[in-house]
């Protein structure tokens, strides 16, 4: 009968592991680096069962935490140890319940490489129990037959056939090299047989201090400069791990109220002044020489746009909170006035952590319960989630003519499947508040023209978050604090489809949202405007979300919206509508956000090597304060208007937009677009396309393409005699603008 122990080890090896303060995984992968079986006697045939699947599951018991040494105690396994006779016992056996051992049947267990991951930091305070061998006797004896072990699992580091040599660290073997002899047959099918050495006197421990010190990664102390910069570049931008996941959490009250004070003084007072500034600086440029005629175009589209922009943003509405809370009071939902209510909740394989949490907030809606539905949207028809909406006790539907239509035909489906008198649509990730219903279904019973009514898409930013998940939201609090306030004065208000509440009747005619495939939430609020109805904006944050975790899911939202916009903006039924003026304005300039965008990104560049090259004479550097004011904007002006935390990733993000746009144009042009994915969807799928890693491509050509025109033209010049302060002021914000960019050009993430 087999018995479990731990070996006797030199205590200069233990010293010096503890010493070195090698991490665990360092002395475990040196540990597991050589397939070599270590000591054994003879004994009868013997196996190993586990009723735990675990990775720890096989760990003997020697391995667990000695309970009389000082710390928390550790959880042992189940595991039974069977010798040939039937008989056993297992871990949690009392010790006098143990037979006797005799010289003859005394054995050495083979180490169980599983255990690697159940020894941390504690275990290198006694290294020797890291080691499942007897201590009080060596293994002395010739072996006279090969050992039989089964029930061994499959290595989580090997896949295919796997023997049980490939188990068995090389660095534990005893002096006197062991005979190996395995089966090649897949783990599982056959049994792995192991001859032990016939002589074992003493462990051998030069090899596995000799691994570690070589595979150890050196102390932040003793690492080179260069070395920490690699260390630090693969951190920020090639991380071997997926960030961890941030969910979000409902506004608080304090958030809730957040977006209803614009700011607008500061705000366009330091936008007015860059406006002029650019604008002085731009029609400067292009009457200066018949070279630069042709930048007028861009600069006259451009300053046409800032300039209603700002017209737009300066004399718009403003949110009335006193008028808000008298409608809500005077249009109580009681029993007898409430509608009914269906939420929406599309989803197509996001993480199932941020469906439960978001539903976990959908749960706690405060409404009468007889009046409120909930219908799960699933586009992707797991099981997972039918069995997660059952326990929240919501309705699950999955429709049969999948994937028709993207989201657009999810949520046509459901609105012919249903029949509330209205219905509130909440994307996977959105966390509403409790009284997300009381502060919007009032409103489209006080007025009946209302077909929507929309709420902000409220985003926080942390530090534990992605790059890409701070600066999206930061871009967004812009749309929803400023420009759909003030577009309501004139009921041009967006649907932004999510964390909004429909009319059923509006709909009806077309069955639901817009039958398009790319930014249905556009299409459906033009729709309902151009027939009669109103978009009303409450400018409270009741629901929060997160913004798409990865660059490429970023860039692939980005161009959807773009794509879908530009459609309608292209199409003559929006010129042809029967909006006002002001009402088309207001979606024009909604519409050539986007161009600027990707026009800005190239145009910026153009002007200082084109100078340097062509008219050195009128190099000077009092011309870059026309752009300073704008970077103090970007960068200062921002960051104290926000109400959340505002970096630099906000300026990182926009190079994504630009680009996205760009590609959406190109695609509108040859009448293709990209196939649709949701952002949030598991394991890194949604964020794998051709179109944001050709866009990266052109970033990087461009941005070596103007980089070498201007510093091939500033040390052109300056060795034929212009001043270096003329161009030092040119390279400084050339370096500004590669700062922004440079995120694109080399972030790498895991799902990517």
């Amino acid at each position: 009968m087999p018995l479990i122990g731990t070996p006797s080890i030199p205590l200069d090896f233990c010293d010096e592991i503890v010493s070195l303060q090698i991490s665990p995984d360092h002395l475990i992968n040196a540990m597991l680096a050589n397939p070599h079986a270590t000591c054994g006697a003879r004994n009868p045939t013997a196996s190993i069962s586990s009723s735990n699947s675990s990775p720890c599951a096989s760990i003997p018991s020697d391995c667990a935490r000695d309970t009389t040494r000082p710390g928390p105690a550790r959880t042992r396994p189940d595991y039974t140890i069977k010798g040939s006779d039937g008989s056993g016992f297992n871990d949690r056996s009392p010790i006098n319940a143990l037979p006797s051992i005799e010289d003859d049947q005394d054995v050495c267990l083979l180490n169980d490489p599983k255990a690697r991951n159940f020894i941390d930091a504690e275990c290198l305070q006694d290294p020797t129990s890291m080691f499942p061998f007897h201590k009080e006797r060596g293994c002395n004896e010739e072996v006279s037959k090969p050992r039989t072990w089964r029930g061994l699992s499959k290595s989580p580091r090997r896949k295919g056939g796997t023997t049980l040599a490939s188990y068995l660290p090389r660095q534990l073997r005893l002096r006197g090299q062991p005979r190996v002899m395995t089966e090649a047959t897949p783990f599982g099918s056959a049994q792995q047989l192991v001859t032990l050495p016939e002589r074992q006197d003493e462990l051998d421990t030069s090899n596995v201090l000799r691994e570690v010190r070589d595979n150890a990664e050196p102390s932040d102390k003793e690492a080179s400069l260069l070395t920490k910069l690699g260390k630090e570049f693969r951190k920020n931008y090639c991380p071997r791990e997926t960030p961890p996941l941030v969910l979000p959490s409902a506004p608080s009250e304090e958030e809730k109220y957040s977006y209803v004070d614009m700011s607008r003084r500061l705000l366009f007072g330091c936008v007015g002044l860059a406006f002029l500034a650019v604008a002085a600086g731009t029609i400067l440029f292009a009457r200066s020489s018949p070279y630069y005629c042709w930048f007028i175009v861009y600069a006259l589209i451009t300053e046409i746009w800032l300039l209603a922009s700002l017209w737009i943003a300066v004399f718009g509405g403003k949110f009335d909170v006193p008028a808000h809370n008298k409608l809500v009071q005077d249009f109580p939902l009681t029993e007898k006035g409430a509608p009914t209510v269906d939420i929406y909740l599309p989803i197509c394989k996001e993480a199932l952590e941020v469906i439960e949490n978001a539903w976990n907030h959908v749960a706690a809606l405060k409404y009468l319960d007889s009046r409120l539905a909930v219908f799960v949207l699933d586009d992707g028809g797991e099981k997972a989630v039918q069995s997660l909406a059952e326990r929240f006790h919501f309705n699950y539907i999955c429709r049969p003519n999948r994937p028709e239509l993207k989201k657009a035909g999810n949520l046509r489906y459901a609105f012919h499947q249903t029949s509330g008198d209205f219905f509130a649509v909440f994307d996977a990730d959105f966390c509403p508040r409790p009284d997300f219903l009381l502060e919007t279904v009032p409103h489209l019973l006080a007025d009946e023209k209302h077909a929507i009514v929309q709420t902000p898409q409220y985003f926080r930013s942390s530090p534990s978050q992605t790059w890409t998940e701070q600066g999206g939201g930061m871009v967004q609090e812009y749309t929803f604090r400023i420009m759909n306030p003030c577009r309501d004065k004139w009921a041009a208000s967006l649907c932004v489809g999510s964390c909004a509440v429909y009319r059923r009747n509006a709909l009806d005619p077309i069955g639901g949202t817009m039958p398009v495939e790319t930014s249905e939430d556009i299409h459906t609020g033009f729709y309902v405007l151009t027939h009669g109805w109103t978009i009303q904006n409450i400018c409270l944050c009741l629901a929060c979300g997160v913004c798409p975790d990865t660059p490429s899911a970023f860039f692939a939202q980005q161009y959807r919206w773009c794509h879908g916009t530009m459609h309608l903006a292209i199409s003559w039924k929006f010129w042809k509508s029967n909006l006002n003026i002001q009402q088309k304005l207001c979606y024009a300039i909604g519409f050539y956000d986007y161009p600027s965008t990707a026009i800005q990104a190239f145009a910026i560049h153009v002007a200082s090597p084109l100078v340097l090259w062509t008219r050195p004479d009128l190099f000077k550097y009092y011309n870059f304060l026309f752009a300073l004011p704008s970077i103090l904007v970007g960068v200062f002006a921002m960051k104290f208007w926000a109400r959340g935390r505002y970096t630099l990733s906000a300026q990182y993000v926009t190079i994504l937009v630009s680009y996205a746009a760009l590609q959406a144009f190109l695609d509108l042009v040859r009448g293709r677009s990209m196939g649709w994915k949701p952002t949030g969807r598991r394991g890194g799928q949604a964020h794998k396309n051709q179109r944001y890693q050709h866009m990266r491509l052109l970033a990087w050509a461009w941005t070596i393409t103007h980089n070498a025109a201007l510093l091939s033209a500033c040390a052109y010049r300056g060795a034929t005699g212009l001043a270096w302060y003329n161009y030092a002021p040119a390279l400084l914000i050339n370096a500004f603008n590669l700062l922004i960019i440079h995120r694109f050009l080399l972030y790498q993430h895991p799902k990517d």
